[in-house]
């Protein structure tokens, strides 16, 4: 995804380093290469319901939604795998369960069937489906 691509006011960071409630013990410590990935696909998901809100609520035009939207499927898609149950685990946390995800890959249609492009199918892409 190129630069430009989307409104960054969507974005969620993702921490590489640990959290910790004894921080002088265990806070700094980097996450693996599977725990950034998961929550970077959490975040993306996150970040597209965030754009979903306000675009159901006025507040994005359907071109400005479809193409933030767009950004993070793009992302999604190159995370690849991930860990199903983890990232279920983690977007639950969070108030985002499997069917509000499904009401995601919905409302990703909706829009660009409003914008006049065609639809497109999803191979679990977005649910996370994977890597047990």
């Amino acid at each position: 995804p190129g630069e430009g691509s989307h409104d960054v006011k969507y974005d969620i960071p993702v921490k590489t380093t640990q959290d910790s409630s004894l921080p002088w013990l265990f806070a700094g410590q980097p996450k693996s290469a599977c725990q950034i990935r998961d929550e970077r696909y959490c975040s993306f998901i996150m970040s597209m319901d965030r754009v979903c809100n306000d675009w159901t609520r006025g507040e994005l035009s359907k071109e400005a939604a479809l193409k933030n939207v767009e950004f993070y499927v793009s992302s999604i898609q190159e995370i690849n795998r991930v860990d199903a149950e983890k990232v279920r685990e983690l977007l639950l946390k969070q108030g985002i369960d499997d069917q509000r995800r499904l009401d995601l890959q919905h409302e990703y249609q909706d829009l660009q069937k409003l914008c006049g492009k065609k639809g497109r199918r999803f191979d679990n892409g977005m649910r996370g489906e994977g890597r047990k």
